[in-house]
């Protein structure tokens, strides 16, 4: 059994065993997590978040960056096909429970989030403490959007916003 009630720092990128169940054991026996990493792991979901926000109430930092959806001069990205066909609406399912369930955050990384205004509008009505917001690569947000959403977020020191000049690929399923 995992028994970690000291840890605070934890990053799990880009590992394709992690999975919602292994997250709900780590968020139930690592209350004292203040940064957790789990970027590029596709095997969790929007589930593992909500056990992250209920359990670990000291959390300020969550990096959940993706990969950019397949492009010309990017490597082709394999991620499990149930992920494929929910993804669209994985991005404002996540935005909404790190709004609701996240609140004491003051670094937050959604690179490549498929969240729309409306996911981005439950997150910074609820994580009123961020200092850093990472959006690159979130296509579907424009510059008024992100000026909008953040204006009340009065501890915001630095927001990277996506490329709103830059073409955009489509995730390829092999």
């Amino acid at each position: 059994m995992l028994l970690c009630p000291k840890l605070e720092v934890l990053w799990i990128k880009s590992c394709p065993n992690v999975t919602d169940a292994s997250m709900a054991k780590i968020a139930t026996n690592c209350p004292n997590l203040r940064e957790i990493d789990v970027s590029y792991s596709y095997c969790i979901s929007h589930e593992a978040l909500f056990m992250l926000g209920r359990h670990c109430q000291n959390l300020e930092i969550l990096k959940r960056n993706l990969l950019p959806r397949q492009g010309p001069n990017l490597p082709t990205v394999v991620v499990p096909v149930d992920y494929i066909l929910a993804f669209p609406r994985y991005g404002n399912i996540e935005s909404r429970i790190i709004g609701r369930h996240m609140p004491r955050l003051k670094h937050l990384e959604l690179r490549y989030s498929t969240m729309t205004v409306r996911g981005l509008t439950w997150l910074c009505g609820g994580c009123s403490n961020l200092e850093h917001l990472d959006l690159c690569g979130c296509v579907s947000l424009s510059n008024s959007d992100i000026t909008r959403c953040t204006s009340n977020l009065k501890n915001l020191m630095q927001i990277n916003k996506p490329d709103f000049n830059r073409s955009v690929g489509v995730m390829r399923l092999l």
